[in-house]
């Protein structure tokens, strides 16, 4: 699963670490739709005004998140 950013007037795709979900409770058979919903209620703040979600502790925009098959290399 990525994350969907938007920082410097870009598009960026960060990677979810076990790291980053460390501190959060997740459920037990979350699917990935589920868990990006998880992850931007931790992890953001919503300005109903501007309808946006501010990742917090930034100014960038969280958009949504990209799930699917990593690809083997």
């Amino acid at each position: 699963m990525d994350l969907i950013i938007f920082a410097d007037s870009l598009y960026h795709l960060v990677p979810v670490t076990k790291t980053m979900l460390s501190e959060i409770s997740i459920s037990k058979g979350v699917d990935c739709m589920e868990l990006c919903d998880v992850i931007r209620e931790n992890f953001t703040t919503y300005i109903s005004n501007k309808n946006i979600h501010i990742i917090n502790g930034s100014k960038n925009l969280f958009i949504g998140c990209i799930c699917g098959v990593e690809v083997p290399q």
